[in-house]
């Protein structure tokens, strides 16, 4: 039999005959279930179980199948109000509780905390007229019950995270600081210590994770991370003491270590990072001083270190210091006296390819901190100069004889001046004592003064020089005198090394060069005579001589007694160097 001929009308009848036969039979057990509800809500209404009443008049409510004692239902209802709102709240509790466990929501606990907490406060009172009727509600829904569960199983969750953190060595979320701090006293140790057993907690944690930290020498994230950690707890208005004291004390292992190894920088930094933090956090401890005496201390050394020559370690420690406390002066004064003792080095600071020699030097002197005089094997000269600002320059002058060598190169004192010094450089000479060139600094060149070969010189208290035989035909032999002309020394004459005198006083000049005019009056074997006033002189020396007036340069050292006439007279005898007649 197909389908569509089972579909008849007789078939169709009987179906729905069936169909509103079983309609019939259902709404009959809805009408006698509404009116058994009734009944029995009546009953515990009269016998005052209004809870278990509320039940069943709710059910009978909801059954709409008969319109049966309606009115009646509805007013104890609305009398019943209270404790229907009981039902409800507590039911919406539970099942939000049920929800914030299974998605791990710790704000949707507190949210459902405080509703709870908000909603059962006003039947806590005895006196409250459903403050029964609450207590007997929330057993049967077991609520707080429920929330302690949860909240034990957050307090397990965040007590694991922690454990994790340290595990991990990660401590991007520490939420659960700020979560266990939340949850209220009561859900913890029941002898009321939440914030003792917490601190415990925590300061076990902050501990192990410093430690970490410091392990893996990352100092500055250990100071950040501290000071992370005050803050998070400022704001919970929990006291952790322990956070600054082991700061000091992983602080005070990263220094010595410092020390130990001489890392000066290292110290530095880490000191200064130490001061800013316990500033910024208001942590007082005896790091800071430990710090100030290292500093003295190292400082001390460093003055120490430059006075036995040690410069670079003395400027190694300065340079470590700076980032602690400004140095730059120390440095200064280290570096110029560095290159002071080592003049060198302040030339090759501006060309290190030359290859110096005949170095010299000082400092504080012609308007520099520090000057260096030198030469290289091309025969040129250097003079350089640094400022207290440290700016180098360097001179250079290549009109020196080459391929001769040089025996000296010194600062002339007598010619230099507070501002400008004057160099001298003496080298070999075929045909005098040596070669003496001479030079100053002008328009901030090198600019020569004098150059000339001679048997020496000599600078006198004018100015003025007086040079032994210089290479000078008309000087030859002789003192000669050169004066500053037009800022050069330039040959001016001959020194006069005698005193001129008239014959009649020569006895006031004995063992002096003098020069005189002399009548000479006898020339024979027993020797040369001039007139002398009543007396005479003997003249003595391989010299043509003859009668007549003759200019005479000579010493007068002695005496002798010769016969005149009658008479024995004592005159003076003069040693001749040169006579014009």
């Amino acid at each position: 039999m197909t389908i569509i001929r089972a579909i008849t009308p007789r078939n169709v009848m009987i179906f729905l005959c069936a169909v509103v036969l079983v309609l019939i039979g259902v709404k009959g057990v809805y009408i006698i279930l509404k009116i058994n509800n009734v009944s029995e809500a009546d009953r515990l209404w009269a016998s005052k179980q209004l809870v278990e009443a509320e039940t069943f008049y709710t059910k009978a409510m909801n059954n709409r199948w008969i319109r049966y004692q309606e009115d009646k239902i509805s007013a104890r209802l609305q009398e019943l109000a209270p404790i229907t709102e009981m039902k409800q709240t507590l039911a919406m509790l539970s099942t939000e509780l049920q929800q914030v466990e299974k998605s791990n929501d710790f704000e949707g606990l507190m949210k459902a905390y405080a509703t709870y907490q908000s909603f059962k406060a006003p039947y806590a009172k005895a006196e409250h007229p459903n403050a029964v009727y609450y207590q007997q509600i929330a057993r049967s829904t077991q609520v707080a019950a429920k929330l302690d569960e949860v909240f034990q199983y957050f307090i397990a969750r965040f007590y694991a995270q922690m454990s994790s953190n340290l595990e991990d060595k990660k401590y991007d979320d520490e939420s659960f600081k700020s979560n266990l701090w939340k949850i209220p006293a009561a859900y913890f140790n029941r002898d009321g210590k939440r914030a003792d057993d917490l601190s415990a907690k925590f300061k076990k944690y902050d501990e192990q994770k410093m430690d970490q930290i410091a392990s893996m020498g990352q100092y500055q994230i250990l100071l950040n991370e501290a000071m992370s950690m005050q803050k998070t707890y400022e704001d919970l208005k929990l006291k952790a003491s322990w956070v600054p004291k082991k700061v000091v004390s992983l602080v005070d292992v990263f220094l010595r270590n410092d020390v130990g190894q001489e890392r000066y920088a290292d110290f530095a930094m880490h000191a200064k990072s130490y001061v800013e933090y316990a500033k910024s956090m208001q942590v007082k401890s005896e790091i800071e001083a430990y710090i100030k005496s290292q500093i003295r201390k190292w400082m001390k050394d460093a003055n120490a270190l430059i006075r036995n020559g040690e410069f670079q370690k003395a400027i190694q420690i300065y340079e470590g210091i700076g980032v602690y406390q400004d140095t730059k002066q120390e440095m200064q004064d280290a570096m110029s006296a560095w290159t002071a003792a080592d003049p060198v080095r302040l030339l090759q600071s501006v060309d290190s390819r030359v290859n110096y020699e005949q170095v010299s030097g000082g400092k504080d002197r012609f308007g520099a901190q520090v000057y260096a005089i030198a030469t290289d094997a091309m025969n040129n000269l250097y003079y350089g100069t640094s400022d207290r600002e440290n700016h180098v320059s360097v001179r250079k002058y290549d009109a020196v004889p080459k391929g001769v060598k040089i025996r000296s190169l010194r600062i002339e004192e007598k010619l230099s001046t507070s501002k400008k010094p004057v160099i001298i450089i003496e080298m070999d000479s075929n045909s005098r004592g040596a070669w003496y060139g001479a030079f100053d600094v002008s328009n901030d060149q090198l600019h020569p003064l004098f150059q000339f070969e001679a048997d020496g010189y000599e600078v006198q208290s004018d100015g003025t020089l007086h040079v032994n035989n210089p290479n000078v035909a008309e000087a030859e032999g002789q003192m000669a005198v050169y004066a500053l002309v037009n800022g050069t020394y330039q040959y001016t004459g001959i020194v006069q090394q005698f005193t001129d005198i008239v014959i009649e006083d020569l006895w006031q000049y004995q063992h002096m060069k003098v020069r005189f005019t002399a009548n000479i009056v006898m020339v024979g074997e027993s020797g040369v005579y001039a007139q002398m006033g009543d007396s005479f002189v003997q003249l003595q020396g391989d010299f043509s001589y003859s009668i007549g007036t003759a200019v005479i340069i000579g010493t007068f050292d002695q005496s002798k007694e010769v016969q005149v006439g009658d008479q024995m007279l004592n005159i003076p005898v003069v040693e001749v160097e040169t006579i014009t007649n």
